[in-house]
């Protein structure tokens, strides 16, 4: 029952969220592990922690014990993947973490081309501001960031590079964004048209956990055993099957609540109706739609609205505007990869 609830509070929380809480920093893997990894060896005894070199940015060193760092808090959720299906996510989470530090140093290397700076104060400023929005005490927080590999240097030194990132963007781009009354106008219709036939649903499901690291074999394998257990419904009705397979009532929920997927399905359905398979990024779903009732709740009007949405767009426009930018720097740049894993594991 539980893949569903998490993601209705996955969903709540990225639609309550209004500024970035990255309060996980990465840490460290030793290269040994990443060469065990794509050889398939046994597991080595002891960690030996050596140097490499794995790209240069316009000449300037990205070190393998840079990489590592932002990877370890990734270690213990693949730890228990199946051998084959760990090399690869491996594989990818190396590449992926060298191409965001190689954006970092890019970022760096224009800031300092156009002198932009950050502060000491600008930093503290930040880092309580996160801090209070996360509710704990100085030490708490220090506490977690510890408890994610990081000191409060390094926590500080990533902090700098959001900021920078942030100043460098505003310099570069925020002058090519503009919000049009219009756009305003033409979201806050569609919210309004959303609000005014919004539902609240009595749900329940049977649940097959493949979340968005499964492999496609994984994904298969859970999809099979979902019509499986559809199977079962229509020869013996829902309830049967629910005693068999994870699953149960989750409650009224809030359509707006529910991702796209789930929210489609279930709009698709007759009270007592149920659905086919269906899948959102925890897992598939068997849904069972028990009560449907209007939601009657005073909306916003459009003054009241209308500047929460002009952010909204606003922040839209700004990272279609900052993945264009750092394109650019990307071609306009000098980069060598060094290292792999997959070279190394030949």
């Amino acid at each position: 029952m539980g893949g569903l609830r998490k993601t209705v509070r996955a969903v709540a929380s990225r639609a309550c969220t209004s500024v970035p809480q990255r309060l996980v920093l990465l840490a460290a893997i030793p290269l040994q592990l990443a060469l065990w990894l794509a050889s398939g060896s046994s597991a080595p005894a002891r960690a030996e922690y050596l140097e490499a070199l794995v790209a240069t940015v316009n000449g300037e060193p990205l070190w393998l014990s840079q990489v590592r760092k932002r990877m370890q808090p990734f270690a213990e959720a693949l730890a228990s993947e199946e051998r084959t299906a760990q090399k690869e996510q491996w594989r990818k989470l190396f590449d992926q973490v060298t191409s965001d530090m190689v954006d970092v140093i890019l970022v760096r290397q224009a800031a300092g081309a156009s002198k932009v700076t950050v502060t000491p104060s600008e930093i503290d400023r930040a880092i309580e501001n996160i801090r209070g929005q996360s509710g704990l005490d100085r030490e708490e927080f220090l506490e977690l960031v510890k408890q994610q590999g990081f000191d409060e240097t390094a926590y500080r030194a990533d902090v700098r590079d959001q900021i920078l990132r942030l100043k460098l963007l505003n310099l570069k781009v925020r002058s090519r964004v503009e919000v049009d009354e219009g756009e305003v106008r033409s979201r806050y219709a569609r919210f309004k048209a959303q609000g005014e036939r919004a539902m609240r649903l009595r749900v329940s499901h049977i649940f097959f956990a493949a979340d968005e690291s499964a492999t496609p074999a994984e994904v298969e394998a859970a999809r099979l055993e979902a019509a499986d257990a559809l199977d079962i419904v229509f020869k013996e009705g829902f309830d049967a099957a629910l005693e068999r397979f994870e699953g149960g009532d989750l409650g009224w929920l809030q359509q707006e609540d529910l991702p796209a997927p789930l929210e489609n399905a279930l709009l698709g359905l007759s009270v007592g109706g149920v659905s086919q398979p269906v899948r959102d990024y925890h897992g598939w779903h068997i849904l069972k739609l028990s009560g449907m009732e209007r939601v009657n709740k005073r909306l916003p009007s459009y003054d009241e609205k209308a500047e929460e949405i002009r952010q909204e767009l606003l922040e839209e426009a700004m990272k279609t505007q900052e993945q264009s930018y750092l394109a650019q720097l990307r071609r306009s740049a000098l980069v060598v990869r060094a290292f792999s894993i997959e070279n190394k594991g030949r």
